[in-house]
């Protein structure tokens, strides 16, 4: 199984939806009972009452320069602060109104993350909205026929664009690239609230394009990839109980491998850390046992740092390998690493034998998105509500039981939610329910 994404599967639920993004066969018929834990490499998570705004692109309000640290803060038109990465060549100063790119969910009491400048991002390329030029990635080879695809950028792009060629784009023919321009393009020019003669001019903080409907994003985000519609509630319950027991699983430190050994993920202030345990694995036809448990280890290895949302530094232990095995192992892993939209950077070996690499933060972690236990408990208590009201005898009241604080909260952050249900919610607390015991549904 490669980290393609193939299938998509859009998890709806009053309160939250969440989005399983999933590596398995060849494009076609996917349903639910072949949707494996092991197959879902990436979820998104959308609550109602924290909205995100990843991707959206805003005028923001300069307030300080950090220099030497390649640095700025800016705030939103609602007042957000944002920390504005900086390249050597940009030029701001205290006041100053300029388009930024929001790039990544705040973290560990940091700010959202973004970039200076407009942009709007697809698996294949960057759009670059009041920019110029044509760019290749890294990951984009040199060839005639990145010539083409450059030649035919700038034909079809307004003068007020540039774009950025990624390197997914080498797999695509000629005319595909075209339609993948296009498309992003429209996509830009049907959401953008300014023109880029406006954007030169305004004095104050506004949002320039909002990203875009979820839909939109997801297509932008894998393009290629088939939604999986489901014929009836049971296989909605079927799903969505297989998204509760990878998001389980992904919370523990350790993670099983099939042939045996394990990973050990852990997170510090500092950085992220995967161990390769080869305790219990047994190969008997692997020539050289370590250096087989590394190479059966690369999926699940990539699958973790996608579904957990690991990023920046990340170091990777594994059992010591020689120079042979270990460029085999490199070239393979990188190759692993080449489906992950963020582009990591596979740094190499340092000197004590770990492997290196950085991760451009996205999405939330798993883990933060998780800790917020209270909320999360409702939310699966309105996915358990939802399902009942799909299911027979529909009941006129659905009566959840709850502890408190999540009766609290359903009251409060969740009464959007709870009013969209189909049927009336009564929570009814139990005292005896410590406070983020999973609710359950009594009729």
């Amino acid at each position: 199984m490669t980290g393609l994404v193939t299938h998509i599967y859009v998890d709806e639920a009053p309160g939250q939806t969440r989005v399983a993004f999933i590596c398995g066969k060849p494009k076609g018929v996917l349903d639910d009972y072949a949707v494996t834990p092991d197959s879902i490499y990436e979820i998104w998570h959308r609550r109602w009452d924290v909205p995100t705004f990843l991707g959206t692109v805003h005028l923001a309000r300069v307030e300080q320069v950090f220099t030497t640290q390649n640095r700025a803060t800016a705030r939103l038109y609602d007042d957000t602060s944002v920390s504005v990465r900086l390249r050597a060549k940009d030029r701001l100063k205290p006041g100053d109104v300029r388009p930024i790119t929001i790039t990544a969910a705040p973290r560990e009491d940091k700010a959202w993350q973004a970039v200076l400048g407009a942009r709007l991002v697809s698996r294949y390329g960057i759009l670059l909205p009041g920019s110029s030029g044509v760019f290749r990635s890294k990951r984009f080879s040199s060839s005639d026929f990145g010539d083409a695809i450059e030649s035919m950028i700038k034909a079809v792009l307004p003068h007020d664009f540039g774009f950025i060629i990624r390197g997914a784009a080498s797999a695509l023919s000629l005319d595909a690239m075209e339609d993948a321009v296009k498309t992003l393009l429209h996509a830009w020019q049907m959401g953008a609230q300014l023109t880029s003669d406006q954007i030169d001019v305004a004095r104050s903080p506004r949002v320039i394009h909002d990203a875009g409907t979820l839909a939109e994003q997801i297509a932008r985000y894998a393009p290629d990839a088939e939604l999986i519609k489901l014929p009836d509630p049971a296989a909605s319950q079927h799903l969505a109980a297989t998204l509760d027991e990878v998001i389980d699983n992904a919370l523990q430190a350790r993670v099983p491998l099939p042939q045996g050994g394990c990973l050990w993920c852990q997170r510090t202030h500092a950085l992220w850390a995967i161990d390769l345990d080869s305790a219990g694995y047994n190969n008997p036809k692997a020539g050289d046992m370590l250096q087989s448990l590394a190479m059966v280890a690369i999926p699940e290895m990539t699958r973790q740092i996608r579904l957990r949302a690991m990023g920046g530094a990340l170091c990777i232990d594994l059992p010591r390998l020689g120079s042979k095995a270990g460029k085999a192992f490199l070239t393979r892993f990188a190759d692993a690493c080449a489906d992950d939209s963020r582009a990591p950077e596979i740094l190499g070996f340092t000197r004590g034998g770990l492997l290196e690499m950085r991760v451009p933060y996205g999405e939330q972690s798993l883990a933060d998105i998780m800790a917020d236990r209270i909320a999360q408990t409702a939310l699966a208590g309105l996915r358990l509500a939802s399902h009942r009201i799909a299911s027979s005898p529909v009941p006129a009241v659905v009566e959840l039981a709850v502890s408190a604080p999540v009766s609290k909260w359903l009251a409060e952050q969740g009464a959007p939610a709870c009013t969209a249900l189909d049927r009336p919610l009564r929570p009814v607390v139990l005292s005896d329910l410590a406070p983020d015991a999973p609710a359950y549904i009594l009729n």
